[in-house]
């Protein structure tokens, strides 16, 4: 009875691992496609903020001071 319990444990183990090698690579679409957006959102934040810079430069430089 035991042996025929460790025969099937075994089984059982081998194949969830074979399972689990299958599904660990696999590519998780909605997830790359968050960091993409996370990426892009990083970028943009970064645009904006050197193009306020840049406006914030251009508007003190063309008041002719105080």
């Amino acid at each position: 009875m035991y042996a025929t319990f460790r025969a099937s444990t075994s089984k059982f183990f081998e194949k969830s691992r074979l399972f689990l090698d299958i599904i660990s690579g696999m590519d998780d679409p909605q997830g790359d496609y968050m960091f993409a957006v996370d990426r892009r959102l990083r970028a943009l934040e970064s645009e904006v903020q050197r193009l306020q810079a840049r406006v914030s430069v251009l508007e003190g430089g063309g008041q002719g001071g105080d």
